[in-house]
Formats: C-alpha cells, structure tokens, sequence
C-alpha cells in the first residue's frame, strides 16, 4: 500500500482528533490515525478507540505511539467512506472519497497530421483532466506507448499536462499512428486511473515517377484530392509529387495528350500493410506472488486511421492469468493481469488482431520479481546450548507463495553472547553462529 500523507481532517470533537488523507483514497486501503490532545493541543496517551466506518471494513494498523493507527479498506463500489472513532466520551468523524477520479487522458499533436518525408516528429501533448475540463495532477506520469514511431523526452510542464516528443517512422509508407496514454492513480504501480488515445494518419509525400506519352499531362487524385497535372518529359517520363494518406493503396487520374484525348488511369500505390494495434501494460513489473496485478489497454484503428469499435483483439499470457475484455464507448479495450505464483525469467504478454493482419500485434515483456518476506522462522541446531561453546542459529525466510526469499535483509541480536556474521546459504535460508560467554546465569534467552 503507497504512503499516504495523513493531514488534520476538517471535523473535530471533544479531545479526539482524526487524520486521514485529504485527496480521493485508494480502493486498495488507506491509513487514518487517530490522536488525543490535552488542552494544551499537545498529543497524549489514551486507552484505543473504537473506529468504525460505513462503507469500508477497519482493521488496527502499525503502532505509532502516541498515535493510533487504522487501515480502512473500501467496500466493493464504495464512492464514499464515513470513518468514526470514538474514545473517552468523545467522538471524531470525517469522509473520504473513493478513487480514482472521474479524469480523462487528451492527447494532441503538433502538427496534428505529420507527413513523412516532410516531418521527422512532432510534439506530443497530455492532459489530464477532470470532467469539468480543470487539469488533474493527482496521477502518476503517463506511460506512453505508439504503435509506430517513438515517445521520447516526456517532461511535466504543469498542472496534468506532459510533453514528449513523438519521432516518425523513418519508413517511407503512409500508415496510421496509434498512440496510448496511461496515467496510474494515486501512484505508478497501481491499477487505477485515467487513460487515452490518439489516431494519426501518417501521409507519406513521394515523387511518383511514370512513362507515358511524351507532352502529355498527367494528374492523379487520391482520397478526393488532386495532383497534378505535370508534363511528360521528351524520354516519356514523369514524375508527379504526391501526398498519400494511409488507407487509399488506388490513385486514379488520367492522361491528356497534346491532341486533347484523355485516358483514365488507376495505379496500385502497393501500399505495405500496416500496424492497427497499440498496447500499453502498467505496471510493467510486479512480485511473482499470485495476487499481484497490472492493466493492459489496446487500442485499434482501421488502415486510414479511423477508430473500430467491435474489434477482436486476442490476448495471452505465458505464465500468468488475464481478465477480460472490458470495451469502453471509444472501443478500447482492458485486461486484468494477475502475475503468477512462481517466479520465472520469461513472462510475455501477446496481443493480436488477426483479422488486421499479421502487423497487428504486440509482445509486452513482464518482469516478475520476487515478493517480500511474509515469514521468518528461527532456530538453533541444537535445543541446548552450553556455556563457552557455539551454536548455529538458523533463520528461514519466505515469501507470500510460501518460496524462500532470496537476499532478504537479516538481521540478529542477543541479549547474551554474540552472533557471527549471517551467511545465506541456500537461498532464503541464512545462519549466524552464536558464541555464548562462559559465565553467567542458566536459563533461556532470546
């Protein structure tokens, strides 16, 4: 669960004070805490008051004397939690709103439309905003990822809004850019918060070169605009600029010669097929404990860089477990990635859209690492151990899935005696040797 900064909640009551966060909490949990004063306004010990909430379960959190510290978990689809301590006759209560924010993700380009062969990149601008259009700087930075191309420099420049640089293919074919924006909330390993994209035709400006008869002119049009008309050279050739926009692979035109007879022409643009798929994974590295997760969103977009609502996107994990589709208004689509138990080097997630072609699809590597230590257990090699002799003390520490935790951090300390350095050996096992003193007391020790 991230840190959250506890600040004094607007209500008071009698001596008890409650402190929670004062922005949208977390589905997962937050912390409150609740403190006594004396009439000084300085903090004192007091006997543990009873915290209830509506629409959350409580449970007692770390001590912090002279605080006393709570996690308040949201119920299911809970927007709102009431959080009540009572104590000593007195009573404290405050609400909280339930995350993440009703924001959104604007992305826009500038130019709006780059051309290749023309423009080598673009400046990317994302915005987040509320639904009142006000900027959001509640998220963490947005992770960004194009389906041709590349994001790069993303800086914060204000309030919810990032620039980056967006650098064209260096490809010479005209094809539609897809570009996704995620930013997590409240941090950036969590599954929550707002998301975008953006479709961008990608024309291409080419000289298309030609033969024909000599002193004839020729003129093409593509997607309703119209190039041309140049002069046949005296060799029988030509060559006509041209900017095609992605999804038209026919220009048709024609052909006046000097005697003014025209023939109508339609030439293949043998236009390559192209990328209709962009996803973005967050976050892109989780614990190998079973229950740890990351979203994935896909984004579509037709040959001409138009949106498609009812595609069929496919996805596959190696190792872990997806959820989903969800498709929001705009056709995006959303998986839940759970990581897996056991920890392995090679997690992939496979996206495709096959009825796209094979250009549609994305590989998205996941890092899995493994979990912090959920339990120690100690031991020594002997029950009994003499004065003036040595003993192995034996510390065992494992994971949530119950693995043993590699170069977890150890540490130990003995009222009597003194323990030796710590070896690990084998992983998630680590031993000290202990040298009891030859005087003193029989008994036990810790």
């Amino acid at each position: 669960m991230p840190a959250l900064l506890l600040v004094c909640a607007p209500v008071w009551a009698a001596s008890l004070e409650l402190l929670g966060p004062d922005v949208p909490v977390p589905p997962e949990g937050f912390t409150v805490a609740v403190v006594r004063r004396d009439a000084k306004g300085a903090p004192v010990k007091f006997a543990p008051p009873v915290v209830t909430a509506e629409g959350a379960d409580v449970r007692p959190g770390p001590e912090a004397a002279p605080l006393r510290t709570f996690v308040v978990v949201p119920r299911a689809q809970a927007r709102e939690v009431v959080v009540v301590a009572k104590g000593d006759g007195a009573e404290a209560r405050a609400r909280y709103d339930v995350g993440p924010p009703a924001s959104r993700v604007e992305l826009s380009l500038e130019p709006a439309q780059p051309v290749k062969g023309r423009d080598t990149e673009a400046t990317l601008t994302v915005k987040r905003l509320r639904p009142d259009g006000t900027p959001d700087d509640s998220g963490a930075p947005p992770v960004l990822r194009a389906s041709t191309g590349r994001v790069e420099g993303l800086k914060h420049t204000g309030p919810g809004t990032y620039v980056a640089r967006y650098v064209l293919p260096e490809t010479n074919s005209p094809e539609a850019a897809i570009l996704v924006a995620l930013s997590a909330w409240p941090h950036p390993q969590s599954v929550h918060g707002a998301y975008g994209r953006l479709l961008v035709p990608l024309a291409a400006s080419v000289d298309l070169p030609g033969a024909s008869e000599p002193g004839a002119r020729v003129s093409l049009e593509i997607a309703g605009k119209r190039f041309g008309p140049v002069q046949v050279g005296a060799d029988g050739s030509f060559l006509l600029p041209l900017i095609v926009p992605p999804g038209y692979p026919l220009a048709r035109g024609q052909v006046e010669d000097r005697a003014g007879n025209v023939e109508r022409i339609a030439i293949d643009l043998q236009l390559p097929p192209t990328d209709g798929l962009a996803c973005v994974l967050n976050p892109q590295r989780l614990p190998a404990d079973g229950v740890s997760q990351a979203r994935l969103l896909c984004a579509t977009s037709d040959p001409k860089g138009l949106p498609v609502a009812d595609a069929r996107v496919t996805v596959k994990a190696k190792h872990g477990r997806l959820e989903g589709p969800r498709r929001d208004a705009n056709g995006m689509l959303e998986w839940r990635y759970t990581a897996p138990r056991t920890l392995v080097a090679d997690e992939r997630i496979d996206a495709a859209w096959p009825q796209r072609g094979p250009g549609s699809r994305e590989s998205l590597p996941m890092q899995l690492v493994q979990g912090p230590v959920r339990d120690v257990t100690v031991s020594l090699t002997e029950p009994l151990v003499h004065r003036g002799t040595e003993a192995q003390v034996v510390v065992v520490a494992r994971d949530e899935a119950g693995q043993p935790r590699a170069e977890a951090k150890v540490e130990l300390s003995t009222p009597v005696g003194t323990v030796g350095p710590v070896v690990e050996a084998p992983p998630g096992t680590f031993t000290a040797a202990w040298r009891v003193p030859l005087e003193g007391a029989e008994g036990r020790t810790e």
